[in-house]
């Protein structure tokens, strides 16, 4: 019998308890309603949007001001670009230069007026 191990289990007469089942009461939460809020009045909800509308269409000329100076770095990268560009368009791109320029400081000016 060599590589087996003998098991000797006692009988005692003892019996084998089971667990009780485990027993959980389920407990409802009662939350004190709160009462509920009025309704917004029409004047404060046109208020309300009207500063939001104010507030996206300050975002809004920030995006115009920022794309009219990224176009002036374009234009004067092809304006300085010589022959490899047609003359005509770097004559363009060159009037672009100063109009995106005072275009760029007209919008941001405008835009902190208000």
């Amino acid at each position: 019998m060599r590589g087996r191990a003998l098991k000797v289990v006692a009988d005692n007469g003892a019996k084998r308890v089971e667990p009780a089942p485990l027993v959980v009461e389920a407990v409802a939460l009662v939350e004190a309603a709160a009462p509920p809020a009025p309704p917004e009045r029409i004047s404060d909800q046109v208020k309300r949007l009207q500063a939001e509308a104010r507030g996206l269409a300050h975002k809004h000329v920030l995006s115009l001001k920022t794309a009219l100076e990224e176009l002036k770095v374009l234009a004067e990268d092809i304006s300085s670009g010589g022959d490899v560009y047609p003359a005509g368009v770097r004559e363009i791109a060159r009037r672009l230069v100063e109009d995106c320029e005072a275009r760029a400081q007209a919008v941001a000016s405008l835009a902190m007026r208000n």
